[in-house]
């Protein structure tokens, strides 16, 4: 009787390691998932072969990424509810230039993300006086203040600056309803996400296309 007790104990410890091996699974499996999460997230950081400055995998790695416009700061040409295109591998070996309708992380809160158009580009000297927009001691006809009511007058007149390396002064084309480099100052290059270069989704389809403005 004792042998025969001690062979159904020893028949039963498999049993019991076997049916502790699907908790033992599932850890190590979550295990596995957070390692690998953590690894995609240090690649994420370190793979940025285009130099943006978003972290979304499509921006960082298909050179591509789509964006939702949430205001009519850039109106008449994109507006609210447009769906923009932007290129983030445009600027890998070339510049920002005049007229380039960017996307970059704004700069008193990089959280947010803005839209708005280059006017002035490193050693450009900009001043706003009488409400107009001066660049390199001449006036900048797109960049012309809206003499709208709505024109903040503690903008009327601001001394002259120049712009500083990897930096830029960018306005939203509506002049009167825009945040721009007139309230909070230049864009650093490292806060440029891309180049906005076609609206792929608008309430008119007329105005699905290249964005107006946009430098070859």
């Amino acid at each position: 009787m004792e042998t025969a007790g001690s062979v159904e104990m020893d028949s039963a410890s498999p049993q019991l390691s076997r049916s502790s091996r699907p908790g033992r699974a599932w850890l190590r499996a979550l295990l596995w998932l957070s390692v690998l999460m953590l690894l995609a997230a240090a690649i994420m950081l370190v793979v940025n072969p285009f130099k943006t400055a978003s972290y979304d995998p499509r921006a960082r790695i298909l050179g591509f990424v789509p964006y939702t416009i949430a205001n009519n700061a850039m109106a008449p040409a994109i507006r609210r509810g447009d769906i923009v295109v932007v290129r983030t591998w445009v600027y890998r070996t070339a510049a920002p230039q005049r007229g380039d309708v960017i996307v970059f992380n704004y700069p008193p809160n990089p959280d947010q993300v803005y839209i708005k158009r280059v006017i002035g580009i490193p050693g450009d000297r900009v001043a706003i006086r009488d409400d107009k927009l001066w660049l390199d001691r001449e006036t900048e006809s797109p960049a012309a203040a809206s003499d709208d009511e709505q024109t903040e007058t503690a903008l009327a007149h601001q001394a002259a600056n120049v712009i500083p390396a990897d930096s830029y002064y960018v306005l939203g084309d509506n002049r009167a309803n825009s945040s721009d480099s007139r309230y909070w100052g230049y864009v650093p290059r490292a806060n440029i996400i891309g180049r906005a270069d076609a609206i792929w989704s608008a309430g008119d389809p007329a105005r699905i296309g290249p964005i107006k403005g946009i430098s070859p």
